[in-house]
């Protein structure tokens, strides 16, 4: 073997090992899981460091009941909506979620985010995979397993659909539909009904 080829293979070596260390530690942490599947293209900030550290308790102790209310864009969906979701499914396969928004655009937004990170992840981090018999734009499942997760509108398909994990992202489209007496009442009573 030559000086090149023993330099490149070590550096390989040393790639490999870096990348089985990352999908290990983000098997073992939800924040590490976070980094990885946005590509490490965000900041781990003191706030998303908090709440990933609060899904870890749900996906260690179960029954966590959190309203997390934080200026826009200031990465919750990101962290619990368009992320948090595949990490809770990988790990609880035979479970079911449902994550309600109020339109059926950003529904299938956050669908679209999982169903990627699923379809990229699974395999590799839980030896399980997404199943393509099943799905549809607002739901997705994982083969030989029996939990799924639903994409919704608070008006939507919520009827009749068990959930161990719901997350409600965005109940109204902005400030003016939240401050409508009208539009609370309706948001009411689709879960009262």
């Amino acid at each position: 073997m030559t000086t090149n080829s023993k330099v490149e293979f070590k550096q390989k070596a040393r790639e490999r090992l870096k990348h089985l260390a990352k999908l290990e530690l983000a098997r073992r942490d939800y924040g590490s899981y976070f980094m990885l599947a946005n590509e490490y293209r965000y900041a781990m900030m003191k706030h998303t460091r908090y709440l990933c550290d609060q899904m870890n308790r749900v996906i260690n102790k179960g029954n966590q009941f959190y309203l997390i209310s934080m200026p826009p864009q200031t990465g919750k969906s990101l962290t619990l909506t368009k992320t948090f979701p595949s990490y809770w499914l990988m790990n609880n396969p035979d479970k079911e979620a449902i994550i309600a928004t109020y339109s059926d655009e950003l529904a299938n937004k956050f669908g679209r985010a999982n169903r990627a990170k699923i379809a990229a992840y699974a395999s590799e981090l839980y030896g399980v995979e997404l199943s393509h018999q099943k799905a549809t734009s607002t739901t997705l499942t994982l083969n030989n397993h029996s939990g799924s997760m639903l994409f919704t509108t608070i008006s939507g398909q919520l009827t009749g659909n068990g959930a161990d994990l719901l997350i409600i992202d965005d109940p109204t489209k902005g400030f003016q539909d939240a401050q409508s007496k009208l539009k609370q009442e309706r948001l009411w009573d689709s879960w009262s009904g």
